[in-house]
């Protein structure tokens, strides 16, 4: 019996990538905004965290009022056509179905609307393989992702000892940090080996498909 039972993803850049959709409907608001563009590279290097903190560093920017108006411009054409311009990675999906036939209960924490990615996760025929999913509300004040990861943590009786988080960013490894829980990396999403280390990772797959043997190494 694996010691680990429960494992928990981010979703952006860990289980698919989301940045087409994401870059584009960028270009949208700075449109709307009447704004100079920012490269495709500096927007997707900010990919990750909540789009509240995203608009702030990338307009340089802690005016609360024009972050949620660049918001409503980026969910205004994301909702309708962004919101499909993504792809799974490799082997997410064979992966995903691997690690439930094994037995582990699957999650999914992310910053990113959580009616979005029920959404993508029915579209791309993933969902079932999810015990529950947590991300934002586009309607009201969200908890911290290390926060949202405590409760679904509460509810699901998932612990130190059984559960691990894996993603991107090193706001992954901050929220599992919170948590006490372990962190795996993944580096071909959003995130960089060495931030992912220096953040706390316990160890950085370079493909989706390798957790299925870094698991191993958590069996009794």
């Amino acid at each position: 019996m694996p010691k680990i039972q429960h494992i928990m993803f981010d979703f952006d850049g860990t289980l698919a990538d989301t940045s087409e959709g994401i870059i584009r409907s960028m270009h949208y608001a700075y449109d709307k905004l009447h704004l100079q563009h920012e490269t495709d590279a500096k927007i997707q290097s900010v990919i990750g965290p909540p789009l509240q903190e995203m608009f702030s560093i990338l307009l340089h920017t802690e005016d609360k009022e024009y972050i949620k108006e660049a918001v409503t411009y980026f969910r205004e054409r994301y909702a309708k056509q962004g919101v499909r311009e993504l792809c799974l990675y490799p082997q997410v999906k064979a992966t995903l179905r691997s690690l439930q036939e094994k037995g582990f209960k699957l999650y999914i924490v992310t910053s990113k609307p959580e009616k979005f990615v029920h959404e993508i996760c029915e579209e791309q025929k993933i969902k079932e393989y999810f015990t529950a999913i947590t991300g934002v509300s586009t309607e009201t004040q969200s908890l911290s992702k290390a926060e949202r990861m405590r409760e679904l943590m509460e509810t699901y009786g998932i612990t130190k000892e059984n559960g691990i988080m894996v993603g991107d960013r090193p706001e992954d490894a901050g929220a599992s940090n919170y948590n006490s829980v372990i962190c795996i990396g993944v580096t071909y999403g959003f995130g960089k080996r060495e931030e992912l280390k220096d953040a706390g990772c316990v160890k950085q797959l370079d493909e989706f498909s390798d957790l299925l043997y870094e698991i191993k190494s958590y069996e009794y």
